[in-house]
């Protein structure tokens, strides 16, 4: 049951190691696409406006609201470092196993050298 556990475990942290960079990215492009999507509507929508405004000669001047702005940017910030993030984590999983697995490699060698030198020590008693 154990072994299960851990199988599946590795397949789900595999599955997760494969799939969070492709999502991140996905999640990137949506993201640039929908920007360029508001931004044609804002556009068409100034457009019209300025039709509308050059017809009945009234000049329009828009407001800017900086702390809007600046919310928008720090949460744009929050959402790229998050981003990055999830490419991040894949990779350290990926290195974290890779470091496991030599070390179970390393302490299994260091097992096997302290077993023959015991049996060579058992001999030697047994010859006595």
């Amino acid at each position: 049951m154990k072994l299960k556990l851990i199988n599946v475990f590795a397949v789900c942290l595999i599955t997760l190691t494969v799939l969070f960079p492709s999502l991140t990215v996905f999640g990137l492009v949506w993201e640039k696409h929908l920007n360029f999507v508001e931004q044609q509507n804002i556009s068409l929508y100034n457009k019209s406006i300025e039709s509308e405004c050059s017809a009945f000669e009234i000049q329009t001047n828009f407001p800017t609201n900086n702390h809007v702005n600046l919310n928008l940017s720090n949460n744009y910030q929050i959402r790229h470092l998050w981003r990055w993030l999830f490419l991040f984590i894949p990779f350290c999983m990926v290195v974290a196993i890779y470091v496991y697995d030599r070390y179970l490699v390393c302490r299994a060698h260091m097992h096997q050298q302290q077993i023959e030198m015991l049996e060579k020590l058992w001999q030697q008693s047994l010859e006595k």
